[in-house]
C-alpha cells in the first residue's frame, strides 16, 4: 500500500511540474509575440495603402494618423485620420474623410508583402 501511495504522489507531483512547464512556455511565447509587434515597420503598410487607393481610384489620400498593427487577441491594421481628395480639386475639404479604419488579418500573412484581410471596420465616416 506505501508504494501505491508512493506512486501516485509521484504522478501528481510530475503532472504539476508538466503544468507549470506549459503554462510557462504560453507565457513567454505571449511575451515574444508583444516584444515582436513593436518591430513590426508599419511604414511599408503606410505607403501600400496610400498606393492601392491611388490605383483604383485614381484619387489621392492622406494619412493622418499612424499606422499600428497589433498581433493580440488577433491581428489588426489600425489606420486612423483618411482623407480621400478628388485630384484636380479646389475644395479645402476632403471628398471623404475616415476617422478610423481597422482590418483584420489572418496571422500568416502578417509578415509578407501582400496581407490576406479578412474584415473591414470604418468609423467616423464622413462624405462631403
Amino acid at each position: 500500500m506505501l508504494k501505491l501511495k508512493k506512486f501516485s504522489q509521484n504522478k501528481v507531483l510530475l503532472n504539476s511540474k508538466i503544468m507549470v512547464g506549459v503554462g510557462t512556455a504560453v507565457l513567454l511565447v505571449l511575451g515574444i509575440i508583444l516584444i515582436l509587434q513593436g518591430f513590426i515597420d508599419t511604414k511599408n503598410y503606410n505607403d501600400s495603402i496610400r498606393q492601392v487607393i491611388k490605383e483604383r481610384t485614381g484619387r489621392d489620400i492622406t494619412i493622418r494618423g499612424k499606422v499600428s498593427i497589433t498581433l493580440l487577441p488577433m491581428p489588426m491594421i489600425y489606420v486612423p485620420g483618411i482623407e480621400l481628395r478628388d485630384a484636380p480639386s479646389e475644395k479645402p475639404a476632403p471628398a471623404l474623410s475616415i476617422g478610423l479604419v481597422s482590418m483584420k488579418m489572418s496571422f500568416a500573412s502578417i509578415f509578407t508583402d501582400q496581407p490576406t484581410i479578412t474584415s473591414v471596420t470604418i468609423d467616423q465616416t464622413v462624405l462631403e
